[in-house]
């Protein structure tokens, strides 16, 4: 088996604990392999991509979001938060409005975070799109190599992956009429 960035094997947790999993679903041996062949090459990682990058290629999440958007999904863990875009969220006539202004100095907080130039790094904001795509623009012409955008954003990676960075059971309840038993019909 290959060994990861972090020192221990490629597709195992820490401790050693066997680990089930479905194909397309880290620790698949087969997508730490494609990771780690074609990122940063790629571009932009799914869900799966991205907790692969970072939990065997030391890939560090930089959220992109304002506060506002904290307080719905916060940060990944283990991830750090330099806002591309100053939010604040106002009430006006009974709506909700936003004033934005661009964070002139994104590049620099980024800096000033500790990322370099040769940084992994995984951009994410709410959904993976707008202002990802600024940031890793920014990035980019700012010299970083290493850089991967991740698709659905905190939003999506959050519907799959808990705070602590634990696969979310995939089941749903669901209401069954014709049950006899005393279970109100939710199984």
């Amino acid at each position: 088996r290959m060994m990861g960035m972090a020192g221990r094997e490629v597709g195992t947790r820490e401790g050693g604990r066997p680990q089930h999993w479905l194909p397309g679903e880290w620790p698949d041996p087969e997508l730490v392999d494609y990771c780690g062949a074609n990122f940063p090459d790629d571009g932009i990682a799914t869900v799966e991509q991205g907790y692969t990058l970072m939990m065997d290629y030391d890939y560090t999440v930089l959220d992109v979001r304002c506060d506002p958007e904290l307080n719905v999904t916060p940060v990944i863990r283990t991830g750090v938060n330099v806002p591309i875009i100053f939010g604040k969220k106002k009430f006006e006539n009974g709506q909700i409005t936003y004033d934005q202004e661009a964070n002139a100095n994104f590049i620099e907080d980024v800096k000033a975070a500790g990322f370099t130039q040769d940084s992994k790094i995984l951009v994410c904001c709410s959904d993976g799109r707008q202002r990802s795509i600024m940031a890793l623009m920014a990035l980019d012409d700012a010299g970083f190599t290493n850089i991967v955008g991740l698709k659905g954003g905190a939003n999506f990676f959050a519907r799959i992956f808990d705070n602590k960075l634990v696969r979310r059971l995939g089941m749903e309840a669901k209401e069954v009429y014709t049950h006899s038993g005393d279970g109100c019909g939710i199984h």
